[in-house]
């Protein structure tokens, strides 16, 4: 719960940023357009237009809306390697004119799409409850993005998008309203009685970490059934919207509350060698996971 916050109020640093002219170009991955980049810094994914700019080995990626995205990458010839969070990408550039993306590119066959049909195979659970095949698809697409997931059980909560590994704390951040797994149980986390914390979001009694990383950033947090969204807004559990995480959080930093102390945090990533690092200096909170990084602030 700690990168809710921490990715909601993130502003993207985007001093001296320029085209790499090695990035012009169709990308794609599976044998499907990943993206478009043009040499005019506009471009097109599979959400529609954005536009993009590079500094320092990191591409920046932004959406009509003003939501962006940084990611390090690497390219090589027509070889392009983007790090996210919970792992790598690797994408590959299409010769002739771009293709839209989440179609099948001009140069790409039957035997190109081959990964769509051997996701079935894997053994991933998400929510006590192994995928199928639907399900798999939707997790194939979204490893386009951020890397492929291990086997293994997960938790998600399609309100936040918050996930991490079964019986622990949240780690990472997807988007909201996946189909993984259906509604996140009551004891995703380890609990699910109200003995482990008493404090449940979405359904899910968090995990003591969760607690305090909301104590960290918004003071005290109250015991209860609760709900919150992808945006931070919150209620009780059945009721109205009583207020806005990220609002609690950046008027407490404002105010100097409780914000004065310097502190850091390391846990373990959903990914093995992936952990996720978080450091404040007592006004600034940042979260770091294999070079991928967002801060708080204004």
């Amino acid at each position: 719960m700690v990168t809710l916050l921490a990715a909601a109020t993130a502003m993207l640093l985007t001093a001296g940023a320029q085209t790499d002219p090695n990035l012009v170009g169709t990308w794609a991955s599976g044998g499907e357009t990943f993206m478009v980049l043009n040499a005019d810094g506009t471009g097109r994914m599979e959400e529609g237009p954005v536009r993009w700019t590079t500094t320092g080995g990191v591409l920046s990626v932004t959406a009509p809306d003003g939501s962006a995205d940084r990611v390090p990458y690497q390219v090589a010839g027509d070889k392009l390697t983007l790090s996210f969070p919970a792992g790598t990408s690797q994408l590959t550039r299409t010769r002739g004119p771009p293709t839209d993306p989440g179609k099948t590119s001009a140069g790409a066959t039957k035997g190109a799409a081959a990964p769509a049909t051997t996701v079935t195979s894997r053994a991933v659970r998400f929510n006590d409850r192994r995928l199928g095949a639907g399900e798999l698809k939707t997790l194939e697409k979204l490893e386009r993005f951020v890397g492929r997931i291990p086997d293994g059980d997960y938790w998600y909560d399609p309100r936040t998008g918050a996930s991490g590994r079964w019986g622990g704390p949240a780690l990472a951040f997807l988007p909201p309203g996946l189909e993984l797994g259906g509604a996140v149980p009551a004891d995703a986390s380890g609990g699910g009685q109200g003995n482990l914390t008493g404090v449940f979001m979405n359904g899910r009694e968090v995990h003591p970490v969760d607690v305090a990383g909301f104590q960290e950033l918004v003071g005290a947090v109250l015991p209860g059934r609760w709900w919150v969204d992808a945006s931070g807004n919150y209620g009780l559990e059945g009721g109205p919207p009583m207020g806005n995480l990220v609002a609690m959080a950046q008027a407490r930093r404002r105010a100097g509350q409780g914000g004065g102390t310097a502190w850091s945090k390391r846990y373990e990533g959903i990914t093995p060698g992936q952990n996720m690092n978080l450091a404040s200096d007592g006004a600034t909170t940042c979260v770091s996971v294999s070079g991928y990084s967002r801060c708080t602030g204004e």
